[in-house]
């Protein structure tokens, strides 16, 4: 579904390459791809956004361990862009994810995100594209555990 605002949204399935479960905790980074030797390839920015949860009072794990983790940053059109891939299973960790992207300010977001409420086996993940601002905007009207519940 693409929005007047310039923001893209697409409902899906788990991305084929994540095999572990994404809901082991509130928060779980998740890597955007796997390298040739098995270790996850993170966006760089990332750590920023942890340290943003971490003063919002959640804490956030990664899919992989310290050792098997690699980095790397993206630009697109001049901006950089940061691509987020992560697991949630509580509104209070989805709302602190939305208000930690709010603070990116002039970067192009891709966030794909996989939601599972409390009890629930059903797993829900979208992609949304755009600015900072757009993304968050359609996150926060796509809210799982808002009256809705329409992610």
């Amino acid at each position: 579904m693409t929005h007047d605002v310039g923001v893209t949204a697409n409902q899906g399935l788990r991305p084929q390459h994540i095999t572990e479960d994404p809901f082991t905790r509130d928060l779980v980074f998740l890597p955007s791809r796997r390298a040739g030797d098995g270790s996850g390839v993170y966006d760089e920015g990332l750590p920023d956004i942890a340290r943003d949860l971490a003063e919002f009072g959640v804490s956030t794990s990664w899919a992989d361990a310290d050792g098997r983790r690699l980095w790397e940053g993206k630009r697109a059109f001049d901006a950089f862009a940061l691509e987020i891939l992560v697991g949630i299973c509580s509104a209070a960790a989805y709302d602190a994810l939305l208000w930690a992207l709010g603070r990116v300010r002039g970067r192009e977001l891709k966030v794909t995100m996989g939601t599972r409420s409390t009890g629930d086996t059903h797993e829900r993940w979208v992609t949304a594209e755009g600015s900072a601002d757009e993304v968050v905007d359609l996150l926060k009207s796509m809210n799982p555990w808002g009256p809705s519940g329409e992610l």
